[in-house]
């Protein structure tokens, strides 16, 4: 079907704005939610002081040990402790304290294999997970934007598709990159990439946009639809019930791992993956057992057990409820690829890479056919933006995957180095943006520079830790060192790649 050449013109218009203006942002977004996918993995990857040469046994594997000595050692009173358990029975455990103030929060690592409680020196997982979402525990307005970039991608899809509805086929492996310049190079890049991530881009873009929304709409229809009563409106939307107020009357509490064999006893079909204790000493405390269901498609479930005697107290799983809640979790399982595996998350970091090579390039398209000479300044800026913060941000998480691993572990400030390597090095990236005179070459420059990083990383892993690739390839570690090393040898292509057009072009 063609379109009338006025329809045409305002869906181009739509979907050229659209995209120009938001590509930026959700490109870094798409790369940090690459490694968002792997949060456990690199979870365990960054944690250096809990690794153990191969074969080491573990001494007590019971969580019981560990949870009291960092409730003990606390500051403050903690109103709330998030246990995190990862796969494996040795496997250190993160334990997040939160007590009554905002302040008042400190998250430290069990290591299962020593008995040791440490405070946790690494935060690489948890930044990029947070980063994918614009996320801050202190900025609840950055989802609501990541929600209306999400809008606005799909609003670049939608008017996408409509522009090229008639040659979808054709554009899905129409591919010259032989005397024909960057210009065309980049065109049938955006175009091939993005109907073959069509179904992943939209499918990301909806869920993702219901997720940042999602706290909000059900805040707006607290007053309304539900008298005002967040409980009812958090188990309509969620299927989650709060856990009562502490009663300020101290109680005894049965051990952590009899809690959590309590909670499996009373849903086998679930894997615990997290605990939560809430009030914990108090008379009125539980604990909420969190975890995947199999044999359900994208099944979570949730069991709530009293501290007190080990009385199961509600068992929820989101496939036996109500609408609303079958429809949350096909949301959230579709966009943290909770079914497949290892497998599903590698084909979602490709085409998440690929998402941000569509946004990119994108720009380029735009920028070419508006103003190739760059005669006016907006479109200088749009570029130099392009360049520095759209492919910048490769170089931005490889620095801080790098800082993890040279800044010794002993350091304090050992998360505030990484943090600082992320943002410095996006800075500085985006200041030699600004000041190059060839597009081209500092395209090439920031790909090479990220992927010689990426590469670096598992090689200064060998001296830091015994789980590295050579010692233990089979180790989650290795896994994440590969991964890196992957993503480095293909930034490397890409460099090649733009290389390649950027000289049939002179």
């Amino acid at each position: 079907m063609k379109l009338p050449r006025h329809a045409f013109q305002t869906y181009w218009d739509v979907h050229a704005w659209s995209g120009a203006i938001a590509a930026i942002v959700l490109s870094a977004m798409f790369f940090a939610g690459v490694f968002a996918l792997f949060h456990e993995e690199i979870a365990l990857w960054q944690e250096t002081r809990a690794h153990h040469a191969p074969g080491t046994t573990c001494r007590d594997a019971s969580l019981e040990p560990l949870v009291a000595r960092a409730l003990e050692d606390a500051p403050f009173a903690a109103r709330n402790a998030f246990v995190t358990l990862h796969e494996g029975a040795c496997a250190p455990i993160t334990i997040d304290l939160r007590g009554a103030e905002a302040q008042q929060r400190r998250i430290v690592i069990g290591d299962v294999r020593s008995g040791e409680v440490l405070d946790e020196r690494s935060n690489v997982a948890t930044f990029l997970f947070y980063f994918h979402f614009l996320y801050h525990p202190d900025v609840a307005w950055g989802m609501y934007v990541a929600g209306l970039l999400g809008l606005v991608l799909l609003l670049a899809i939608v008017s996408g598709v409509l522009i090229h509805l008639k040659d979808l086929a054709r554009q899905l492996h129409r591919y010259r990159d032989d005397a024909h310049g960057v210009r065309v190079l980049f065109s049938d890049l955006h175009k091939v990439l993005g109907v073959m991530g069509l179904p992943f881009q939209t499918m990301v873009a909806l869920t993702g946009t219901i997720i940042c929304f999602a706290a909000p709409l059900a805040r707006a229809w607290q007053g309304p639809v539900f008298a005002n009563d967040p409980n009812a409106a958090l188990y309509t939307f969620f299927d989650i019930d709060r856990a009562p107020p502490p009663s300020d009357v101290a109680g005894p509490r049965l051990p952590i791992d009899e809690l959590v064999a309590r909670a499996r006893a009373a849903l086998p079909e679930m894997e615990a993956e997290s605990v939560r204790i809430v009030s914990p000493g108090d008379a009125s405390s539980s604990i909420e057992v969190r975890g995947p269901v199999h044999g359900v498609l994208f099944g979570q479930a949730r069991v709530r057990v009293r501290a007190s005697d080990g009385e199961v107290l509600r068992v929820s799983v989101l496939d036996r409820a109500r609408a609303t809640h079958v429809l949350m979790r096909w949301v959230y399982g579709l966009h943290y690829a909770y079914a497949g595996g290892a497998v599903t998350r590698l084909l979602y970091a490709l085409l998440g890479i690929a998402g941000c090579a569509t946004l990119l390039s994108g720009n380029w398209i735009w920028l070419a056919r508006r103003d190739r000479k760059r005669e006016h300044r907006g479109n200088r800026v749009l570029a130099r933006l392009t360049l520095g913060v759209g492919l910048g941000i490769a170089n931005a998480v490889a620095a801080m995957f790098l800082a993890s691993r040279v800044l010794p572990m002993s350091l304090a400030w050992h998360v505030e180095g990484e943090v600082a390597a992320f943002v410095l090095v996006w800075i500085a990236v985006t200041i030699a943006a600004f000041v190059a005179r060839d597009e081209a070459r500092c395209a090439i420059a920031t790909l090479v520079a990220a992927g010689a990083t990426f590469l670096l990383v598992p090689i200064v892993s060998i001296a830091v830790t015994p789980l590295h690739l050579l010692a233990a390839p089979t180790s989650v570690v290795a896994a994440v060192d590969v991964g890196l090393a992957a993503c480095g040898a293909l930034l490397l292509g890409c460099a090649a790649l733009v290389r390649r057009g950027a000289r049939r072009a002179r």
